[in-house]
């Protein structure tokens, strides 16, 4: 845990103030791009024991060392600096096998080489290792087992290294404990490694890495450089691409508005819940996935499996002891040859690169940006609607969690749709409705059971009533941390559209239609987490008057004390205005047992009606009109509701509706001019 009086866990200024005379700090090239702060002995380097962040330009534009930093690694590259065994740089691994026991391990990593532990060494050392005869050479070998008769001949051989071989570099690192269990930054999920989702920008990554990580030029496949997260050297995983290099080869900065569309890890740490992982072998992953579907062999990338219940994950393979190739069991193909596809794989494969990506297709992504603050939507789904093939379209959606320490996670969920038609591109809306198209959307918001969380809807298709979009309603669950699928808010977003949410009223109302001239609209309070039905005002058909008009019939009713009152034209009071007088003031008293009344005033074609109240509790609206036209082209407007002032469109009698969820003396104005 520490380098003479330098110890792990110091801020780098507290190191600086320990170092011996004639040491001092200066700027160190890392791998990558990534500069690290180096201790030297006038210009020998010595050790490190921090980064200058994400910095990546040239030394003299070196900003200054952030000396509050923790030192989390310290690489050591001088042969002075001794284990209490005597382990240091330089030294043969047949030598360091005395004191630390057996090579266990050798991992080739292609941004900073071999690199490897023994058996009984200290588990918060790594070394890395050369040989003197070619650096380029490689360290690992693997020998025959003398008299070995087991019949994969891959299970005779043995780890062991080139007999020239070294100790090149030794790095120590906190204790910190890399299980899922001890480290929730290792935990890997189907939409995340750690506090990084998929969905996320590269700059909110940023924002979240643990301690000691740093992003950088990672790994690179057919001319695409990878952006990559490491922790000092050590390369864990690659999140992004560059754009591509200048007639220099230099790459342009990170865009760090990049979505993360896939993370490619490459670092053991990393698990899934069930301990799946870099390392793991593949009949442990079919206890996990299901059973392996086929690996398919790629000259590009190498053995890629499929596992029966994997989704969203991507494995590449290795055969046993790291054998390129031979993971799957090819019955009749030549060594290596590409292309091949098997359902058979070799004892002793096992995972050498996890994936996870954004679900496919990907080829148009719609970002719901003007959604609620704390809320992302990414919706993944095809580029073209095509009506004779089944689409799969998948709304990623994640949302801020605070942190003690001011930060926060974001955790995130898929929904997954087939045949999702017409293609994402409505976007997000609040949560007032209308029998309108131009006011649904793909995603809604909103406190649906008013238990101060946040809900959700997603639109599943159009298939409610004449076409419209309809909707799958999930309420947020504190205790599981997730949205939950509920079956009787998604009854009512079935209908014709979003239902529209009065939180005032802790109430939703459902609006449908039938033909021309049949308008419903259905009040729905909260019991037991599920709407139950308390509220309907229905725009019924067309009826004949006496007087030989037709028009519709306009009935409100309302669940009160278990029983259904109406409300219509023979409910309503008169309302008269004084001699020479267009307006009148008067106090309407509202109980919960007379919650609703209905007003009637007669007016000319041509007038403009103005209605308001003192009270945000109570609602107004323009219910009925009965005249000498047979069809008051107005009704429309009327069952959706109108905006006072509204100015009339025939010779009659109008009628109004003032309701409350509460009791409530409501002063009321109307005025006709």
């Amino acid at each position: 845990t520490s380098v003479g009086d330098i110890k792990l866990g110091m801020t780098v200024g507290e190191a600086k103030k320990v170092l011996p005379k004639g040491y001092k700090l200066a700027p160190a090239a890392g791998s990558e791009g990534i500069w690290l702060v180096g201790v030297y002995e006038g210009k020998k380097l010595l050790f490190t024991i921090g980064d200058y962040g994400d910095f990546q330009g040239s030394e003299e534009k070196m900003p200054p060392i952030n000396e509050s930093q923790n030192i989390q690694v310290m690489l050591i590259m001088d042969s002075r600096f001794k284990t209490a065994e005597g382990i240091h740089i330089g030294m043969p691994i047949a030598e360091a096998e005395k004191k630390y026991g057996k090579l266990k391990e050798v991992n080739n990593d292609p941004h900073i080489g071999e690199t490897g532990t023994f058996t009984n060494q200290p588990k918060n050392i790594e070394f890395s290792f050369r040989t003197k005869s070619n650096v380029e050479t490689s360290v690992a070998v693997y020998e025959k087992i003398p008299n070995c008769k087991v019949s994969d001949s891959s299970d005779c051989l043995e780890l062991s290294y080139a007999k020239d071989s070294y100790i090149s570099e030794m790095m120590i690192s906190s204790e910190i404990d890399l299980s899922v269990e001890g480290n929730p930054n290792n935990l890997v999920t189907s939409t995340s490694v750690g506090n990084i989702k998929l969905g996320m920008t590269i700059g909110e990554a940023r924002k979240v890495l643990p301690s000691g990580y740093s992003i950088g030029e990672g790994g690179g496949s057919e001319g695409v450089s990878f952006v990559g997260v490491f922790e000092g050297k050590k390369h864990l995983m690659d999140i992004g691409q560059y754009g591509e290099r200048d007639e220099d080869g230099n790459l342009p900065p990170i865009d760090e508005n990049q979505v993360i569309q896939s993370i490619e890890m490459l670092d053991s740490r990393f698990k899934t819940a069930e301990n799946v992982g870099i390392g793991t072998k593949v009949e442990e992953v079919e206890k996990h996935f299901g059973k392996l579907k086929e690996i398919f062999f790629d000259q590009h990338t190498g053995e890629i499996a499929y596992f029966s219940d994997a989704k969203g994950f991507g494995f590449l393979l290795l055969g046993k002891d790291g054998k390129y190739g031979e993971a799957g069991n090819y019955v009749g193909a030549e060594p290596q040859e590409y292309g091949q596809r098997t359902k058979k794989y070799n004892h002793g494969a096992y995972i050498s690169t996890m994936s996870i990506s954004a679900p496919q297709p990907v080829q148009k992504v719609v970002s719901i940006t003007d959604s609620p603050n704390d809320y992302k939507v990414y919706i993944y789904g095809p580029m073209k609607c095509v009506d004779d093939e089944v689409s799969l379209t998948t709304y990623v959606v994640s949302w801020k969690v605070p942190m003690e320490n001011g930060g926060f996670n974001m955790p995130a969920q898929n929904f997954e749709f087939e045949g999702l038609m017409p293609c994402p591109e409505l976007g997000f809306g609040t949560d007032d409705n209308s029998v309108s198209y131009k006011d649904q959307y793909d995603v809604f918001f909103g406190d649906y059971n008013f238990d101060g969380m946040t809900d959700l809807a997603l639109r599943d298709g159009m298939n409610g009533g004449y076409g419209f979009p309809s909707y799958q309603v999930y309420l947020f669950s504190k205790a599981d941390n997730k949205f939950v699928l509920s079956p009787s808010f998604t009854e009512l977003g079935q209908y014709q559209g979003m239902f529209e949410v009065k939180a005032s009223r802790k109430m939703i109302y459902n609006h449908t239609k039938s033909g021309c001239c049949s308008h419903t609209t259905e009040g729905y309070t909260i019991v037991n987490n599920k709407p139950f039905k308390v509220y309907d005002h229905t725009v019924e058909g067309m009826i004949e008057m006496a007087n030989g008009v037709t028009t519709p019939e306009v009935i409100t009713k309302k669940l009160i004390n278990g029983k259904w009152r109406t409300w219509n034209i023979k409910s309503a009071e008169t309302v008269s205005f004084a001699k020479g007088k267009s307006s009148k003031t008067f106090t309407v008293r509202l109980t919960e047992n007379e919650p609703i009344k209905w007003f009637k005033l007669g007016a000319a074609e041509g007038q403009i009606l103005n209605v308001s109240t003192n009270s945000a509790d109570a609602d107004v609206k323009l219910v009925d009109f009965r005249g000498k036209v047979s069809f008051y082209d107005s009704s429309e407007a009327i069952n959706e509701g109108v905006e006072f002032p509204v100015k009339l469109k025939a010779n009659g009698d109008y009628y109004l509706e003032i309701s409350a969820e509460k009791n409530l003396n409501v002063s009321l104005t109307i005025s006709i001019k």
